[in-house]
């Protein structure tokens, strides 16, 4: 008999309506985030400046003006040019003075020019064994741009320089070696297997220059 009260109750809590109570909202706390979020934008610059520090030493860049770069051109040719003065021999000699002799120039001024000319190497092509059968110097008015020249040489109205015959137009005195032989030309026979010969052309008149060449062979 003692059962029937306790199913009784259990069965009217079980009906019972759910409580009509509601849990109260949830609140963010907004100072928490706004706190957040200032430390992680304060916290920026610190990690840019780790990955600044972190980049390596800055490189430096030099400019260079012009007055120094000029410099440093006029020193490099006047390096080559003591190269080749050092690898001259009376061979070469021998080319310069017939040059200075028929133009009546200071062989100073001559080998200044021949020394810096950029088609130098066309000397020793001549001297080389089956080498160029000939080599040809231009001496006449012209404009020459180059940083090496003496003020002398600068200086002078007429300018010598080595040529093709192809490309200059001969507007003055052409100056010509041509060798007698395949061998090699060397100090021991370069008197008697080059020949020099000169050629005078007045005001770009070739031909008349030429007849006058012959007129004297």
């Amino acid at each position: 008999m003692s059962e029937a009260p306790q199913d009784e109750s259990a069965k009217s809590r079980a009906a019972s309506p759910p409580s009509s109570e509601v849990a109260p909202p949830l609140l963010s706390n907004t100072k928490d985030e706004e706190a957040k979020k200032g430390s992680k934008r304060r916290g920026a610059p610190r990690s840019a400046g780790r990955t600044a520090a972190n980049a390596g030493p800055k490189k430096t860049i030099t400019l260079v003006t012009g007055s120094e770069a000029m410099k440093e051109r006029q020193k490099q040719a006047k390096a080559l040019k003591e190269h080749r003065k050092m690898t001259m021999d009376s061979r070469h000699n021998f080319i310069l003075s017939k040059i200075s002799d028929y133009v009546g120039a200071d062989s100073a001024v001559v080998e200044d020019f021949i020394l810096g000319d950029d088609k130098f190497a066309q000397i020793e092509d001549f001297f080389a064994t089956d080498g160029s059968r000939r080599i040809m110097f231009f001496y006449q008015e012209c404009t020459i741009t180059r940083i090496d020249l003496s003020s002398q040489a600068a200086n002078s109205p007429r300018k010598l320089f080595i040529t093709g015959g192809n490309t200059e137009e001969l507007c003055g005195t052409c100056l010509i070696f041509l060798r007698s032989t395949t061998k090699g030309i060397t100090i021991q026979n370069v008197a008697q297997e080059v020949n020099f010969m000169a050629m005078e052309v007045s005001k770009g008149d070739v031909l008349a220059g030429f007849q006058n060449f012959l007129e004297v062979l």
